[in-house]
């Protein structure tokens, strides 16, 4: 008798894996390692916000790549002014500890980067750069700052150039009756649809337009003031799409990280690697995905298009069951929640059968070696997990059908997983973005 695509899949993968221990020496990691050397662009996913061992072995792997390479840009799906402070730390210019640097009161979800992994990760990265003059630097990709964008270019501004600072003010409060909640300001629009439009794109074009002598300062800071602007002019476009079209404002989100991504490397030395830490559904290639049937791009696909796909390497991660962080709701206590085991059929649960046969607990599937056998393949599922999760009806809603040659480069699976261990800060209450309810 034939046997069935499930079991030569299983066999296909068993037959390929590479034995990953979750814990030991950073040999262990040599095998993702000799997949992503050498590319311009590594990006490392998640299939939850919330699991100790990717943050671990995310860590591990971002720690080899500065050592042994150009790696000095860690891109995160962060806020900007956010992660510009975990810099300033990791370059020896502000806080006493990467626990000072993290419990700064930030918005929900906090524990995506206020959790011990990246404490550690921050505290490493600060012993290597002392002294260099090639510092490794942490950077945010995402663009909820709208209002907190405003306050930093204001505030360097200010510094330098007043009058400037009061023509940009002037402009900017067009926001003010708005007292910082995003949410009211999209629904304004359905009112007053121009909003505030074409004040936050004549300071972007004003800001663009500056030289370093204008406001008297380093190109770095100026790259900053000019990055929140436009962050400011995304954001207010993306919170204008929420109320018109989901499928522009997540394309409107990952275009904006894919450019910032682009910006960096552009400003960065020509040799510079970049590595991304962020969402599954963010770093798999969208034309793997159904995503690609509605309409949605993400940063995985676009920087294949960009950057070529023979230059990046998206590496996806997986779990069958364990524990993770997340909210029952929007802005409610984060908790630790049980990850059920992963649905009949779908890669998660199909990865775990291969992982016992392997007698591995964990492994690194290098995808592009097997890419025309995974091609003879059906579609299948994979879980996705955001920062709003729900448990007991995961298996309606938190699964992507997944075309995995397609998706990724490789894919870093864990049989039985933990949830981080979160750092406690003071939140930030901020209605939901586009993202709830999920949080991807």
């Amino acid at each position: 008798m034939a046997a069935s695509a499930e079991e030569n899949f299983v066999r296909l993968v068993a037959n390929h894996l590479r034995p990953l221990p979750v814990s030991g020496p950073s040999h262990a990691l040599d095998a993702i390692l000799q997949d992503v050397r050498g590319k311009r662009v590594v990006l490392l996913g998640e299939s939850t916000h919330g699991t100790a061992e990717f943050y671990a072995i995310r860590r591990a792997l971002t720690q080899e790549l500065v050592l042994s390479g150009d790696l000095r840009i860690i891109a995160l799906e962060a806020d900007w002014p956010d992660a510009r402070q975990f810099s300033r730390f990791i370059r020896g210019q502000a806080y006493a500890s990467a626990v000072a640097a993290l419990v700064q009161p930030r918005r929900w979800p906090t524990w995506m980067w206020s959790n011990n992994e990246f404490a550690h990760l921050m505290e490493w990265l600060k012993r290597f750069n002392r002294g260099r003059h090639d510092p490794a630097q942490i950077y945010g990709l995402d663009l909820y700052s709208l209002f907190e964008s405003i306050d930093e270019i204001l505030k360097s501004v200010r510094r330098r150039d007043p009058a400037l600072a009061f023509a940009l003010a002037e402009r900017y409060e067009c926001f003010n009756p708005f007292e910082r909640d995003e949410r009211a300001y999209a629904r304004s629009l359905l009112h007053f649809p121009s909003g505030c439009r074409e004040e936050v794109l004549a300071n972007l074009h004003m800001i663009l337009a500056l030289r370093l002598g204008r406001i008297h300062t380093e190109e770095s800071e100026l790259f900053d003031v000019q990055q929140n602007a436009r962050i400011v002019a995304n954001a207010e476009r993306y919170y204008r799409a929420v109320i018109e079209d989901d499928e522009a404002s997540w394309n409107i989100r990952d275009r904006h990280m894919m450019e910032t991504l682009e910006l960096l490397l552009e400003h960065a030395d020509p040799h510079a690697q970049a590595v991304v830490w962020a969402h599954n559904t963010h770093i798999g290639d969208y034309r793997g995905t159904s995503m690609n049937d509605r309409g949605y791009v993400n940063i995985g696909g676009l920087a294949r298009e960009s950057f070529g796909e023979g230059a990046c390497a998206l590496i996806g991660f997986s779990t069958y069951k364990g524990k993770t962080l997340a909210g029952p709701h929007w802005d409610g206590n984060v908790i630790e929640m049980a990850v059920p085991a992963a649905r009949e059929g779908s890669l998660d649960a199909l990865f775990q059968i291969a992982a016992e046969r392997a007698g591995t607990p964990a492994f690194y599937l290098p995808l592009h070696e097997i890419r025309d056998e995974l091609a003879a393949q059906p579609t299948r599922v994979q879980r996705a997990i955001g920062v709003v999760y729900d448990p007991y009806h995961e298996r309606i809603s938190n699964y992507v059908p997944t075309r995995l040659e397609r998706r990724y480069d490789g894919i870093v699976f864990v049989s039985e997983t933990h949830a981080v261990e979160e750092i406690k800060s003071p939140t930030v209450h901020i209605e939901p973005p586009e993202t709830w309810p999920t949080g991807l």
